[in-house]
């Protein structure tokens, strides 16, 4: 409140309520950006006195319709959509490094847990209301992930990482889509249990 001096707000995805007067008398706000795909609860009085009928709502593609019929949401005469999202998450258990310009995602290595069993990469994944195709499994992605037994690869991948299954010593099958036209070195190097491999059409 009476933060006279602020002109812009990030709101992240996990917010589920805003209180009395947050952002009220905030006379030089000009840009908000809020994540949560579902509205926050808001108090009425949230953006009092503050010129949000002048000001810029940015939400999720898909939930624009919620935030236009949701006070006071609906004081912001100006709402469009968020910029794709770029940068790592999670999503069923794989690690992805997306990119909002091409709409892409990579495969990349868990960050504090290693993959294992079998693991069916999808050919697309959803974020924010947006989907990427999976084009690429990273550099080192499954590096030593010594209980991954199975993966396959989908026609939307072109191109798999140097070094992307190093170690994997449990990997035992890998079936590799049509649309893979590179295998970076030592990708399958030191896999010592693998005994079927099927390579696609396009390398």
């Amino acid at each position: 409140y009476d933060c006279i001096g602020l002109t812009s707000v990030t709101i992240g995805n996990s917010v589920e309520s805003i209180g009395w007067t947050a952002f009220g008398d905030c006379l030089k706000l000009i840009d908000v950006y809020c994540y949560a795909e579902n509205v926050p609860f808001t108090e009425s009085s949230a953006f009092v006195f503050s010129p949000i009928e002048k000001a810029t709502l940015h939400v999720p593609a898909g939930s624009i319709n919620s935030y236009t019929a949701t006070a006071p949401w609906s004081g912001f005469k100006n709402i469009v959509a968020l910029p794709p999202f770029s940068g790592e998450v999670e999503i069923d258990g794989i690690n992805y490094e997306l990119n909002g310009e091409t709409k892409q995602a990579t495969v990349i290595a868990k960050t504090s847990d290693k993959y294992s069993g079998e693991v069916i990469i999808p050919e697309s994944v959803e974020h924010e209301g947006t989907a990427y195709s999976v084009t690429s499994i990273g550099k080192e992605a499954f590096k030593y992930c010594s209980g991954l037994t199975s993966v396959t690869i989908p026609n939307s991948v072109t191109s798999i990482g140097y070094q992307a299954f190093l170690g994997c010593s449990g990997l035992t099958s890998v079936t590799i889509g049509n649309s893979v036209e590179s295998i970076e070195p030592k990708a399958f190097y030191n896999c010592y249990g693998l005994t079927s491999v099927t390579i696609g059409n396009s390398v």
